[in-house]
């Protein structure tokens, strides 16, 4: 089967239409949350951080049905994947609807102040997450670019669009929760409109089939590890601090996080010469240490800058409110960094098919709750648990 990594080879022929719809699909998440944090507060934006990254944790995962698809998609009798996982997804969504709303719903009876419809809204979003991903992969398998690009751009713009009309109405928490659940749906929507073949088609085989689900649990494993390192601090933050606390991680985690954003790039500009190296039996480890020095240096460079920059940052960014926030930039960009080299080393592991790696990465994340709960009970804390978790990965 050809490595899905063979759609990037000619970055001319549509890798510049997906990098420009990423970098829209990132700028448009942090207008979302520069908005959401000037409009709420340091309070409600802790809460509506931490039920953000729900969503986001459950999206990089989902990133193991994007993968299977496109290398399903590129081998023979692959086509037939697709169609079988995306009904399976839609069942699948109904369930975690049904489920979850049981569960909010009896969280409620027992407790009124719970927040049930931003519990709500964020079990749609993650229900729809599966879609989502399934059809980008089927367009990134099909090497049809305009259409991944557009469900990403749809994906990210009307984030912060939904946001400015939800606030508008009246919404707080649930609007800003709410708005992030709708750019799910439609980029999801729109991306399955584009690609089509959603009804039924000829059964894959079930060599076919069992190679796109072999892929899936090591690939979740190693990716999941990564989104839990990098975000569930902003759930503890809101469980273990003060509601203005929680705030302030909150926003200086989006600043200082951003940084991740640069190995993420490196990732996948280099995943398709690392599975092409080991399609051909090379190791590429020149190509890993160059990658990991990059994101090193400017990482490094970040976390320098951002001492005496944190400052007029977080008041541009969220207002005077948040300027308790700016200590804990600096320390964010440094976990930002360390979490980013832990992605382009997953990212080299799966493109290699070692596996092991990845299932090590997953065992030690599941360490990173449980060390917060005990050891960390102040902003500073949770930072620095962070950092070390990143240094251990």
């Amino acid at each position: 089967m050809t490595p899905v990594s063979g759609r990037f080879r000619r970055p001319g022929a549509g890798g510049g239409l997906v990098f420009a719809a990423l970098a829209i699909w990132s700028l448009s998440n942090y207008a979302f949350f520069f908005l959401a944090g000037r409009e709420l507060g340091p309070a409600q934006f802790g809460l509506v951080s931490a039920l953000v990254a729900v969503p986001v944790i459950v999206s990089v995962p989902c990133n193991a049905l994007q993968y299977g698809i496109a290398r399903a998609e590129t081998g023979t009798g692959g086509e037939a994947v697709y169609p079988r996982a995306f009904r399976a997804a839609l069942r699948g969504g109904a369930l975690v609807v049904a489920v979850g709303g049981l569960a909010v719903a009896a969280a409620e009876w027992l407790d009124p102040s719970v927040p049930a419809a931003p519990l709500l809204l964020t079990v749609g979003a993650v229900a729809a997450l599966p879609p989502l991903f399934l059809a980008l992969g089927r367009a990134q398998g099909r090497r049809r670019f305009a259409d991944y690009a557009l469900g990403f751009v749809v994906w990210g713009l009307s984030r912060p669009l939904g946001l400015l009309v939800l606030f508008a109405l009246g919404l707080g928490v649930s609007g800003a929760v709410g708005a992030s659940t709708l750019s799910i749906v439609l980029g999801a929507v729109v991306a399955a409109a584009l690609v089509g073949g959603r009804g039924r088609a000829t059964a894959p085989t079930a060599e076919v089939w069992q190679a796109f689900r072999d892929s899936l649990a090591p690939v979740s494993v190693g990716l999941a590890a990564v989104a839990i390192l990098t975000n569930l601090d902003v759930v503890a933050a809101k469980l273990l601090l003060s509601a203005d606390d929680a705030g302030y991680y909150g926003a200086a985690s989006v600043l200082g996080k951003a940084v991740v954003l640069l190995p993420q790039t490196i990732a996948l500009v280099t995943l398709p010469d690392v599975a092409d190296r080991a399609a051909r039996g090379a190791h590429g480890a020149r190509g890993l240490g160059m990658a990991l020095a990059a994101s090193i240096i400017l990482g490094g460079l970040a976390a320098v800058a951002a001492l005496p920059l944190a400052d007029p940052v977080v008041r541009i960014a969220f207002g005077s409110d948040f300027l308790p926030a700016a200590p804990l930039v600096p320390l964010l960009v440094l976990a930002g960094t360390l979490l980013g080299l832990a992605l382009v080393v997953v990212t080299y592991r799966a493109a290699r098919a070692e596996y092991g790696f990845l299932w090590s990465a997953g065992a030690v994340s599941l360490l990173f709750p449980a060390i917060l709960a005990l050891v960390a009970s102040t902003p500073r804390e949770i930072a620095v648990v962070t950092i070390a978790f990143g240094v251990v990965v």
